[in-house]
């Protein structure tokens, strides 16, 4: 089953993560506790998310080994015997090789924390305290067409030099796998000219949307960052017809020098 329930921790602001902080779907490390507790240490561990996982949520699992209370040392234990333990040489705790199932909210961001009670390691000390917690950190995945800006997704499309005369319109597939008209009409666009989509950025999770006091269900925005792809070559044709079609170039030019384009050189006079 899915652990549920009030399953995060802090959301680690600034959380700082490496390029290479994780190298499988999970890597873990043991974090000594600074001071001396009867309570085991929470085990930490970090999984990696695509960014389509962490807008639509998901159910992730994997495998990790930890520190468990020997079974046949505690059924010794239950029937009042000394016996010598041939699985864990009689130490009282062994590994285990476990299937952790995590459950990832929708709108999980980079650096979030998942807490699973009682899915950590044993303290070898002390075994009647019982497993320590689990902290599952949560790293996202670089996304070959989204990145991310506070709450809003970033995306960039490219349009023909035609296309940024006449109009167009183009459809950006989101990472719920919806198709988002986007249209131009009546407008000249430049290269770096942004076009908003309100409310299909990131999904503002419980978490954070109570801090900024957002309304329930609120998202960010996704920004559209137009880039114009011009021809390298034209037509003798296509070029006789623009230059009919488009302002004339002002002939009053004073310069000092002319580059010659067949050799690429600079002439001075």
């Amino acid at each position: 089953m899915f652990y549920s329930g009030n399953i995060f921790g802090s959301l680690g602001g600034g959380f700082g993560l490496p390029d290479n902080f994780f190298q499988d779907s999970c890597t873990d490390e043991s974090f000594a506790s600074e001071e001396e507790d009867e309570s085991p240490p929470d085990r930490q561990v970090k999984i990696s998310l695509s960014l389509e996982q962490c807008y639509n949520g998901a159910n992730v699992e994997f495998k990790l080994k930890r520190l468990r209370e020997c079974l046949e040392c505690q059924k010794g234990r239950k029937r009042k015997f000394r016996f010598q333990c041939d699985v864990c040489q009689s130490k009282g705790f062994c590994t285990e090789n476990a299937t952790i199932y995590v459950e990832v909210p929708r709108g999980t961001q980079h650096g979030f924390q998942l807490r699973l009670h009682g899915e950590g390691d044993i303290s070898p000390g002390n075994l009647l305290a019982g497993p320590g917690d689990l902290v599952v950190h949560c790293v996202e995945r670089p996304h070959e067409r989204f990145q991310i800006d506070g709450n809003d997704y970033i995306t960039m499309h490219r349009i023909s030099w035609a296309e940024a005369i006449t109009g167009a319109s183009f459809v950006i597939e989101h990472l719920d796998g919806r198709k988002l008209l986007v249209e131009i009409k009546d407008e000249v666009v430049q290269s770096g000219d942004r076009r908003v989509i309100l409310g299909e950025g990131v999904p503002i999770h419980d978490a954070i949307r109570k801090k900024s006091k957002t309304p329930l269900g609120s998202h960010g925005n996704l920004i559209v960052i137009l880039s114009i792809d011009y021809p390298k070559k034209i037509s003798a044709s296509l070029l006789r017809e623009l230059r009919k079609i488009l302002p004339k170039a002002s002939t009053e030019i004073n310069a000092d020098c002319k580059v010659d384009e067949d050799l690429g050189m600079v002439r001075v006079r």
